[in-house]
């Protein structure tokens, strides 16, 4: 009799400690999951910084390309 009560409470105690294994393997889950997306952000704000010095570059181009087309209107029959 005894040893059937120590076996249950052993399979009590083994199975709240799967069920905290278990929680414990969903939250480290969802903070893996939260750490990639913030990494994804940081690459993606990274390629937007870099980007930035070419877009500089095309605003630069387009605004004096329509400078010259402004005072050359014939050149817009060029492109």
């Amino acid at each position: 009799m005894v040893f059937l009560y120590l076996i249950s409470k052993g399979c009590e105690n083994m199975e709240k400690s799967l069920e905290q294994l278990k929680q414990e393997y969903e939250k480290t889950t969802v903070l893996l999951e939260r750490e990639k997306r913030k990494m994804q952000r940081l690459k993606n704000r990274q390629a937007y910084l870099e980007s930035g010095s070419r877009k500089q570059r095309t605003h630069r181009l387009i605004t004096r390309g329509a400078a010259i087309e402004s005072i050359a209107p014939q050149t817009k029959e060029l492109t």
